[in-house]
């Protein structure tokens, strides 16, 4: 792999670009007002390793989460081309891992021109070229954003000139997991990491079981129970819904959770206890009158 000469400076553009030969952009705008700001996070982080994020067990794939606004100025052009062309350098003990990267699941605009207090999201997914795992180790993932601003073009298309951070380092720690907690969270962190994927059979078995191993987890019971009902399974729903429900209604948490008693409604609904649908929903409502209107609708999804 090519190893970029990477350093934290703010981007200037135009001097690096051939400014001579592009037409230049509307110099009237503040420089304080030509700024992007982005951010890298892992998606997976079961533990916190210090300044490290820590991810139990082999994986198959390295994602992070890149968050890019632009607070001021003028609409852009060039973004999705930019996202092609987002790099990393990943190190584990001093030496470079090549990797394959891709980027995906962008969302956030639609639109051409990424305009002002726009929030532009995308996964940066990293995977070896043999397909094999990222094994035990300390990790040194660096974001190289430079060829995303590069690419940037004000709407008259000069070269856009304005402050940003070109790469960041982000550091990982994997570590296969030994204690039975561990050996849970890694199921936990697994079937939610499938759930968001629409991977439903891998994450009920990831979840049933994490379960096994910490059966306390009841909040995990509701994560379980929610993909029984997206599959209409409304039988297997139940008894995990309502341990998750008898839990939640003695949690100190229990104002900080909006929404908690639907998914075990919604399932008491489609079997046919409309009486214990009611008594679930009025656990949260503020009034009878809440409760029974969030009963109706529910009712009303029912026949689709």
């Amino acid at each position: 792999m090519r190893l970029k000469i990477l350093t934290a400076i703010l981007l200037v553009l135009s001097t690096s670009l051939g400014a001579s030969a592009q037409p230049r952009a509307d110099v009237s705008i503040p420089s304080s007002q030509r700024v992007i700001r982005w951010s890298a996070t892992f998606e997976k982080n079961n533990l916190t390793a210090g300044p490290a994020a820590m991810i139990l067990g082999p994986q198959r794939e390295l994602s992070l989460r890149v968050t890019v606004n632009m607070p001021y100025g003028q609409p852009l052009l060039g973004w999705e081309r930019g996202l092609e062309s987002v790099d990393a350098v990943v190190e584990r003990e001093g030496g470079l891992v090549p990797v394959l990267i891709a980027v995906s699941d962008v969302y956030g605009t639609s639109d051409p021109r990424l305009n002002k207090g726009e929030i532009l999201n995308f996964r940066l997914v990293l995977k070896l070229p043999d397909g094999g795992a990222f094994g035990d180790g300390r990790y040194v993932v660096t974001v190289d954003m430079q060829p995303f601003l590069a690419a940037l073009k004000e709407l008259d298309g000069s070269v856009w000139v304005g402050q940003a951070q070109l790469n960041a380092q982000r550091l990982l720690v994997i570590k296969t997991p030994a204690t039975v907690d561990e050996r849970g969270e890694f199921h936990f962190s697994e079937a939610a990491d499938a759930a968001m994927r629409h991977n439903d059979a891998a994450a009920i078995d990831h979840y049933l079981q994490g379960l096994r191993l910490l059966p306390e987890r009841w909040y995990e019971y509701l994560s379980l129970g929610r993909i029984y009902v997206k599959q209409r399974r409304y039988a297997e729903a139940l008894a995990p819904l309502e341990y998750a429900f008898s839990k939640w209604v003695k949690s100190p948490a229990r104002q900080e959770t909006r929404g908690f008693p639907v998914p075990l409604a919604t399932t008491l609904i489609a079997l046919g206890n409309d009486a214990r649908a009611l008594e679930v929903l009025r656990a949260e409502a503020s009034s009878e009158g809440e409760a029974r209107r969030i009963f109706e609708i529910l009712k009303l999804r029912a026949k689709k």
